[in-house]
C-alpha cells in the first residue's frame, strides 16, 4: 500500500462499504459541505492526493490522517518511542506496545468506548474472582471442619 488511494480503498473494503457509503459516512462527520461518491472514486484512482476532508475520512475509517497520507502515523511512532524509553514503560511486552500503537489510531470517541469496555471487563473479572474465592473457601477442608464442629 504505497499511496493514499491504496490505503483508502483497502480500509473502505475492510468496513464493507461501497464508495457511495463511504462518501455518506464521511459527509456525516463534516460540519459543512458534502463528499460525493465521485470524490471517493477520484481519491481511489489517484486523482486526488490530499482531500480537504482528510480528518473526517480518517475518523470514518478509524485511522489517522497521517496514516492515510503517508502510510504511517509519525505521531504515534514518536509517542511509542518515548514510552519505550521511559523506565515506567520499559517492561511493556511487544503485545502491549502493539495495543498502544492501535490505541493512538482510535478517535477519542472510540478511546472512551474502549476504556469503558476494559473497565467493565475488569469489574466482571474482579466479581468472578471474588465469587470463585468464596466457592473455594466454602469447599476447603478446613472450612468444612469448622462448620461441622
Amino acid at each position: 500500500m504505497d499511496t493514499i488511494a491504496d490505503r483508502v480503498s483497502e480500509l473502505r473494503k475492510k468496513h464493507g462499504w461501497s464508495q457511495s457509503e463511504l462518501a455518506r459516512q464521511v459527509t456525516k462527520r463534516m460540519r459543512s459541505g458534502k463528499v460525493k461518491p465521485q470524490n471517493i472514486q477520484q481519491l481511489e484512482i489517484g486523482e486526488i492526493e490530499r482531500p480537504r476532508y482528510i480528518q473526517e475520512l480518517a475518523d470514518t475509517l478509524v485511522t489517522t490522517a497521517e496514516y492515510l497520507l503517508y502510510g504511517e502515523d509519525q505521531k504515534t511512532n514518536d509517542k511509542i518511542a518515548v514510552a519505550e524509553e521511559n523506565s515506567d514503560y520499559g517492561t511493556l511486552t511487544p503485545g502491549a506496545i502493539a495495543i498502544a500503537k492501535d490505541w493512538q489510531k482510535l478517535t477519542s470517541e472510540y478511546q472512551v468506548k474502549v476504556q469503558r469496555y476494559i473497565k467493565a471487563a475488569l469489574d466482571i473479572t474482579s466479581a468472578e474472582n471474588a465469587a470463585l474465592s468464596d466457592i473455594i473457601e466454602k469447599r476447603s477442608p478446613a472450612r468444612q471442619k469448622k462448620t461441622t464442629d
